[in-house]
């Protein structure tokens, strides 16, 4: 009686435990995306206001804003702030074909894809694997 009466607290205190670190996680990945969305909000904001006052340096003085200012203003628009952007689906992929020598995946009806590290290579070398 007294033993199951332990396992069960153990195990309500392990389920609390796994709770606890799973919401905190998501509630990280939410507030990141949060804090993402704002600054991508803001950089069309100050985008904006740069194409706005670009176009009346245009219309005031009959030339275009000199290239200095303009580079000087648009710095650090819509650049990644430390975020990273890779989801764990793609890091995931990435694994499983750095650690074969080939993967084959069947898509239903549709067919199959069959990657290897020959192919990843070409493909980055072409840019298709920037990130």
């Amino acid at each position: 009686m007294l033993i199951r009466q332990v396992v069960y607290v153990f195990g309500l205190l392990g389920v609390v435990w796994y709770a606890i670190h799973w919401y905190n996680d998501w509630f990280k990945k939410h507030a990141d995306e949060e804090f993402r969305a704002k600054a991508m909000l803001l950089d069309i904001e100050r985008a904006s206001w740069v194409v706005e006052t670009a176009l009346e340096w245009q219309h005031d003085s009959e030339r275009e804003i000199p290239a200095e200012l303009l580079d000087r203003l648009t710095t650090g628009l819509f650049a990644e702030k430390g975020l990273p952007v890779t989801s764990e689906k793609n890091d995931l992929a990435s694994r499983l074909v750095g650690a074969s020598s080939k993967l084959s995946l069947k898509l239903g009806d549709q067919g199959a894809i069959e990657l290897d590290r020959k192919g990843t290579r070409q493909f980055e070398k072409e840019g298709g694997g920037k990130r």
